[in-house]
């Protein structure tokens, strides 16, 4: 299968269209080498940081980030990762999968 093949370098001519379908998204992080655990993870991650915004005082919820953060980022340092270039005509990216995106390989 694709997903089993790992890309050092993805190019997406039209962003808009992949980023339609959120199981897209997860289709190319994992031609890019990470893996369905990490991506859960860090999803999670994404969910928390949402929610904490407005449970300010919820020391559980943050630690529970700070964990998650931690095995995002040692993640990132340990296994090597492809990169990927995006072409757009609208730069419009809706949704909280796409957010993926930043937590993983840092851009918007």
């Amino acid at each position: 299968m694709v997903r089993d093949i790992k890309f050092d370098l993805v190019f997406v001519d039209d962003v808009d269209a992949i980023l339609r379908a959120s199981k897209n998204i997860d289709r190319i992080l994992q031609m890019l080498g990470y893996d369905e655990e990490i991506l859960a993870k860090t999803y999670e991650l994404i969910k928390a940081k949402f929610t904490i915004a407005f449970r300010k005082n919820d020391k559980e919820l943050s630690k529970k980030i700070e964990e998650l953060q931690k095995e995002v980022d040692e993640y990132k340092r340990t296994h090597r990762t492809g990169q990927i270039i995006v072409s757009t005509a609208t730069g419009r990216a809706y949704g909280i999968r796409v957010k993926l995106f930043r937590e993983l390989m840092g851009f918007d």
